[in-house]
């Protein structure tokens, strides 16, 4: 085995000139996975670390196809490992033969909550990560966030996110995702009015009918009972969420939930530059 590496800097050229002439046997590209590397590249915010690019014995690219078509999408040259002349094959025996590509990646990756966690002493990290999902997702859509992204926009509304997510409620559906993210959103608005919310949707005793937090907890509470949510109610739900929190703050009555973009609107509108920031952190 003559194996050979070496940290190298790999211009958007070169790694499309490696994806046109040596990715000839792998799996699909992952538009969410290139867009995610190359906003981190983009932004400075990748290193060499011992995952890079793997080339066999032939030359045909083993493993490394998306951080190349990320460098490409990027538009900056990125150091990384490069690793050449690995076997096609590592064993032929009896068994059949076995290919290196069959080990590449093989393992279960860190997940982002795991890297903000071990790496950043994240406490509570699954929820927050899922919290900074909500909030992109409600801004862009679905987007795939790298730890870098996630851990700023988790600072951003660090304080808010953590009144919101302390003292929370053990009742099953009411500390779901898009609520918390509603009521996160609305926070940076105004702690106080936003915070009086959570705790009447919490605890639900002593509101008259009509209380915008009683009737948003009603909802909620009655949703258990109607299945598990498919993805794209969770914009609605934060919806539902938001509508009830800014009839909060204007003292209005709410008896039925509405679907509208208004309240969410309404609360954007007031937090311009916080999410400009998250817009261009996600750009490329």
């Amino acid at each position: 085995m003559n194996v050979s590496y070496n940290v190298e800097s790999i211009t958007p050229e070169m790694a499309e000139k490696w994806l046109k002439k040596h990715n000839t046997k792998n799996r699909p590209l992952f538009e969410n996975t290139i867009d995610r590397y190359a906003r981190d590249m983009a932004s400075g915010a990748w290193t060499v670390t011992n995952q890079g690019i793997g080339f066999s014995e032939d030359g045909t690219l083993l493993d490394g196809q998306q951080r190349l078509s990320a460098i490409v999408k990027s538009g900056v040259p990125i150091k990384m490992l490069v690793v050449r002349n690995l076997p096609t094959i590592y064993k032929n025996n009896g068994d059949g033969k076995l290919f290196t590509q069959d080990v590449i990646d093989g393992g279960k990756p860190r997940t982002i909550s795991d890297v903000l966690a071990i790496s950043h002493g994240i406490t509570d990290a699954t929820y927050k990560v899922a919290i900074a999902n909500m909030i992109v997702y409600s801004l862009k859509g679905v987007v795939k966030l790298s730890p870098h992204v996630a851990l700023k926009i988790i600072d951003l509304y660090s304080d808010e996110i953590e009144f919101t997510l302390s003292d929370r409620s053990s009742v099953q559906g009411l500390s779901y995702t898009p609520a918390m993210t509603g009521i996160i959103l609305a926070a940076k608005v105004d702690l106080d009015k936003a915070m009086d919310f959570k705790h009447r949707y919490f605890k639900g005793a002593n509101l008259d009918e009509g209380d915008p937090a009683l009737t948003f907890r009603n909802f909620m509470l009655g949703r258990k009972t109607r299945g598990k949510s498919a993805g794209g109610e969770r914009a609605t739900i934060l919806n539902y969420c938001m509508t009830a929190i800014k009839y909060h703050f204007d003292g209005k009555p709410l008896r039925r939930m509405v679907a509208s973009d208004a309240a969410k609107e309404w609360f954007f509108g007031k937090q311009k530059s916080h999410l400009a920031m998250i817009s261009e952190w996600l750009a490329i």
